[in-house]
């Protein structure tokens, strides 16, 4: 897992670097059309700082959903990780133009009815991700969505996982006020933004925060179940072996606690033997 984690991490720096590039080049031949918007034009009268800030805020946000996604999602679907990994890169390659430039350099241009827009590298990273997940969902749902080694009941200790997801919520719902309270300081102190602008900030910031606490919790009860599994199977492992059934004791691909299944290999030996 840690070695295809990494792998896409490369793949999504290369992406990256190679939509700069194509922008580099674009330059000496043709008409580069500077859109300083942040989505489809929206914000393009905002301060730069203000942008960038925004932009920041929704990067870190998209980050955090993407490495949930890499660590959640089965290891005999690569394809859909990778097709994660050019949805991001074609996301960051122009959200790093907006940072550094102010605005993102479309080159590439088409044509649809009347209606001329323009593009580049980043969006077609995007578009083919896009194409690509959505293939990949429908091609292996039963695979995603229902794992062979998957166990039927996620809340295995509820109690425990509860616990677990809101100490991750009280993580998340901090983290947010500190970064709310900053960001707010900031606008009104050095960049001395309309109110108008701010309110349209904390809006988009409420509603990332909520989404990020909602999701930390339930990763944080996931990620729990991963520890809590382990011991739940390994109890009935032993209950069924005091009742004198055989059994063996294989864990999911991602559980942790992995000696517990050559303690029960020993163990059925050792009762083998016997």
């Amino acid at each position: 897992m840690r070695a295809y984690f990494l792998f896409n991490l490369i793949l999504l720096v290369i992406l990256i670097v190679l939509d700069q590039l194509s922008k580099n080049f674009s330059v000496s031949f043709t008409h580069v059309y500077k859109n300083a918007g942040l989505f489809l034009g929206t914000f393009a009268e905002a301060p730069a700082h203000f942008r960038i800030i925004t932009l920041a805020t929704l990067s870190g946000f998209i980050l955090f959903i993407y490495s949930v996604c890499l660590y959640f999602i089965p290891n005999n679907i690569k394809s859909l990780k990778v097709s994660l990994t050019f949805i991001l890169g074609g996301i960051l390659g122009n959200v790093y133009d907006r940072v550094a430039l102010g605005y993102t350099r479309d080159f590439i241009p088409c044509k649809f009815l009347d209606i001329q827009f323009f593009y580049n590298v980043a969006d077609i990273f995007l578009m083919l991700g896009t194409l690509g997940f959505i293939f990949i969902i429908f091609k292996y749902d039963k695979e995603i969505w229902i794992p062979d080694n998957s166990r039927k009941n996620y809340l295995i200790n509820p109690k425990e996982q509860f616990q677990h997801g809101l100490k991750f919520l009280a993580c998340s719902v901090i983290t947010s006020i500190i970064l709310g309270l900053f960001s707010l300081t900031f606008f009104k102190t050095y960049l001395h933004s309309s109110q108008r602008l701010i309110n349209d900030y904390l809006l988009v910031f409420f509603v990332l925060s909520f989404l990020f606490s909602i999701c930390t919790f339930i990763v944080g009860i996931f990620l729990a179940h991963r520890y809590s599994g382990p011991i739940y199977a390994f109890d009935q492992f032993i209950d069924q072996i005091i009742k004198g059934e055989s059994s063996t004791f294989t864990l999911r691909d991602g559980d942790k606690y992995k000696n517990l299944e050559n303690i029960a290999k020993k163990l059925n030996e050792h009762l083998d033997k016997n």
